[in-house]
């Protein structure tokens, strides 16, 4: 099964994500821990990592 990230960003105020434009992309690797923001680390096929929540990812 092949993951895609798909991000859903927030679109209003500070926690606007930069990662808007990576939405769709392939994943190569999930970290395992997240964050205290409940994110983790996220490496997509062209090799970018970024953070994402966990709901964030759907299989595609």
């Amino acid at each position: 099964m092949v993951l895609q990230w798909v991000f859903a960003p927030v679109l209003a105020g500070p926690e606007a994500s930069p990662y808007a434009g990576q939405a769709g992309k392939t994943v190569r690797s999930v970290g395992r821990r997240a964050a205290a923001d409940g994110r983790v680390e996220v490496v997509l096929a062209d090799g970018e990592t970024v953070r994402a929540l966990r709901h964030e990812l759907r299989p595609g």
